[in-house]
């Protein structure tokens, strides 16, 4: 972190002071790169009213890896691994729903396990 200004880095991207003291984007952070998974529970009215077809529609449109399914307790799970700021999307976009959804809350329950390549929407579990 820069003693001067504090600054490190913005949205993934690293900034240095030039010669002149200028304060110049030196390029992305490796870990902004790095992918994120995340697996989470969304809560609220969201089984009967197109809440995976919406998920997998956007996830698919990230280019997200993952899966996205129904439970028996009426809630749906999801596992996501890409770009961090796409998984940020993605997870903004379970916040939201589709028209028809209500969402309570989007449970965080893990992050940096396994997910599979591409996705899919999975049976009921």
């Amino acid at each position: 972190m820069c003693q001067k200004c504090a600054i490190l880095s913005l949205g993934g991207y690293v900034f240095e002071h030039d010669a002149d003291g200028q304060i110049v984007c030196v390029g992305r952070s490796m870990h902004a790169m790095e992918p994120r998974s995340v697996l989470v529970v969304i809560v609220g009215r969201v089984q009967g009213v197109g809440f995976r077809a919406y998920v997998d529609h956007v996830a698919r449109r990230l280019g997200l890896d993952g899966f996205v399914r129904n439970r028996l307790d009426g809630t749906v799970e999801a596992a996501f691994r890409g770009p961090p700021d796409k998984v940020e999307t993605m997870l903004e976009a379970c916040r939201t729903g589709p028209a028809g959804s209500r969402v309570d809350d989007v449970e965080l329950i893990a992050e940096g396990l396994g997910v599979p390549t591409g996705f899919e929407i999975r049976p009921t579990a």
